[in-house]
């Protein structure tokens, strides 16, 4: 018997906007929502570092995961891989990085 193939879940930015010098990004994926923050920061000689963080969406007192990078992706990656690596006690939804990353990419996030 053929196993039924399960859609991939399709993540889209439902909203972007500036906000106290960050570029917010609100995603939604089946109802799971999530808020990804990017910003840069100066690392001396010319060079840019960016910091990301992620939080569940719609929540006052989300557990914020945060990282840095020397780009945008490198950030958004680490902050993946910390957010699966999570204690269950957090209770932070499971995601999906990479389309995470491709929703992203689809409005020149990163």
């Amino acid at each position: 018997m053929l196993e039924a193939h399960k859609p991939t879940p399709v993540y889209k930015v439902a909203k972007q906007y500036q906000s106290d010098g960050e570029r917010v990004y609100e995603l939604d994926c089946a109802g799971v929502r999530l808020e990804i923050r990017v910003s840069s920061r100066s690392a001396g000689a010319g060079q840019r570092n960016w910091h990301v963080s992620a939080q569940p969406g719609g929540v006052s007192d989300a557990t914020v995961l945060s990282e840095s990078g020397a780009t945008k992706s490198e950030a958004l990656t680490k902050v993946g891989a910390q957010w699966s690596e999570q204690d269950p006690a957090y209770a932070l939804p499971a995601l999906d990085w990479t389309a995470v990353a491709q929703a992203l990419v689809a409005v020149r996030g990163i």
